[in-house]
């Protein structure tokens, strides 16, 4: 019995079967397909949500199933029958005395044969996935299982960076709405000072308008109608004096042109004496005797004259330099005066305020004392004495006194009313003779006051008449025959 082709050499690497060889390549396919994918996801969902140790389980499962397929596969290269035909073909060869030998034989044949055929259906996978065919259906059931798992990771990446975007919106919402109230704050902050800008503006336009509207009044407006008619007084003297001085300014200017006419005449004179005291010592000291004494009294005469014009002059400048600083100085008084005479107005002022507001003020304190004596009378009768003994006591304890007095006064409820009454009365009427006395203080002191008034009106009268009759005479002074 001739063995087996198998055992020849010519063995065959998969199941003669199309259908199921292509069966059991696909589930290879598939099983080993998944393994890698599997693994590539481990190594993806590492680094994204932190699977790792599940996806290595389930590629573990795979790679066990596709090596199952694989022993699958190489199981059905070698069947037992194979084997047991192999070993009758040695019994035959050996006898079957030696059963054990045979076995043993057996199982090493099979064994080699396993291991030959294990390595021979591994160099015709390896062939037939070199197969176009092959390498298509390999590559397309990877590209699927690939394409879904990606899809599954899209999805998953989708919602991570929708989350991440939802947060860092959520984030900038919160910080928007932080910088809003912020801006709100400063906004509102903004707009209360811009308010007291704006208030400070009103304020400083209504001051600029009240200052406008003093400078466009005259310091004449502000005057009494007594103050008015003593500067109309002054006027015509101001003008006078202002008249006065223009003269003077001429007259000043005057001489200033004959001082330098006599000025140039007398260098033209100097300059003649020195061309003949040349032509005089050039000469022989006989000639020209009596031009020469002409010349020399000419020469005395003209220096007489000019210093007699030059003193004159001098003369003129000191007193018209005196006279400027006399009017520079009056110039200050008046200014002082009308200075005085503004402080003594704005005192005036003051002093009628005041004296408005004290009316004022007394005006009140009468109606109150008129409210406290009715208050009291309506007490009843109070004596001096009482009034000094309880000036001291606070309100309080003149109000628990008030208490007592009133309990104890219902006790009197059977006193004479008309008698009271009458007491009341001469009351009042010597209250109105205090207030008759307090009136006519009062009436004095207005008196005293429009008398102190008088008396400042005469003394400033008095005082612009001597400035008025000092500045005659200093013109008088100045001007010959002025008035």
């Amino acid at each position: 019995m001739d063995p087996p082709a198998e055992a020849n050499g010519g063995a065959r690497p998969l199941p003669a079967q199309p259908w199921l060889r292509f069966l059991f390549l696909v589930l290879f396919s598939l099983s080993g397909s998944a393994a890698v994918l599997l693994l590539v996801r481990g190594v993806v969902s590492a680094f994204t949500t932190g699977e790792l140790e599940h996806t290595l389980s389930q590629f573990g499962l795979w790679f066990a199933v596709a090596s199952l397929v694989g022993a699958f596969l190489h199981r059905l290269s070698l069947s037992p029958v194979r084997v047991a035909s192999a070993s009758q073909f040695i019994s035959s060869k050996i006898g079957d005395k030696n059963a054990r030998q045979v076995a043993v034989v057996a199982g090493v044949y099979y064994s080699s044969e396993l291991s030959l055929r294990w390595v021979k259906n591994q160099t015709a996978v390896v062939s037939w996935f070199k197969e176009p065919n092959t390498l298509m259906l390999f590559f397309f059931f990877a590209t699927y299982l690939m394409r879904s798992d990606l899809d599954h990771l899209y999805e998953k990446i989708t919602e991570l960076v929708r989350a991440l975007e939802l947060g860092r919106l959520k984030q900038d919402i919160a910080n928007a709405n932080k910088k809003k109230e912020f801006a709100l704050k400063a906004i509102q902050s903004k707009e209360k000072w811009v308010a007291d800008v704006r208030n400070q503006i009103d304020q400083v336009r209504a001051s600029v308008a009240t200052k406008e509207a003093e400078m466009d009044m005259e310091l004449i407006d502000h005057l009494t109608p007594e103050e008015k008619g003593i500067l109309s007084q002054f006027n015509p003297e101001i003008q006078r004096d202002k008249e006065d001085l223009i003269k003077v300014r001429a007259e000043h200017l005057e001489a200033e042109s004959k001082k330098a006419e006599l000025e140039t005449n007398l260098t033209t004179n100097l300059k003649q004496q020195q061309a003949l005291e040349a032509i005089i010592s050039s000469e022989e000291s006989g000639l020209l005797p009596c031009v020469a004494e002409l010349k020399s009294q000419e020469l005395r005469d003209a220096k007489s004259l000019v210093e007699t014009t030059l003193r004159q002059l001098k003369s003129v400048l000191d007193t018209i330099e005196e006279r400027s600083r006399e009017l520079e100085r009056i110039k200050d008084e008046r200014i002082e005066l009308l200075n005085l005479e503004y402080d003594y107005f704005k005192a005036l002022k003051d002093e009628k305020k005041q004296l408005l507001q004290l009316s004022t003020k007394s005006s009140i304190f009468l109606a109150r004392q008129e409210e406290y004596s009715n208050k009291i009378r309506g007490l009843g009768s109070f004596s001096a004495e009482a009034f000094e003994t309880h000036k001291q006591r606070n309100i309080k304890e003149l109000y628990r006194m008030l208490d007592r007095c009133n309990g104890e006064l219902k006790k009197f409820s059977h006193v004479n009313k008309k008698a009271l009454d009458q007491y009341v009365n001469f009351t009042e009427q010597r209250e109105e003779l205090q207030k008759k006395g307090k009136l006519n203080l009062m009436q004095a002191t207005r008196e005293l006051i429009s008398l102190l008034d008088q008396w400042k009106d005469k003394s400033i009268e008095r005082t612009f008449k001597g400035v008025a009759h000092h500045f005659r005479e200093v013109f008088s002074e100045l001007v010959q025959g002025g008035v």
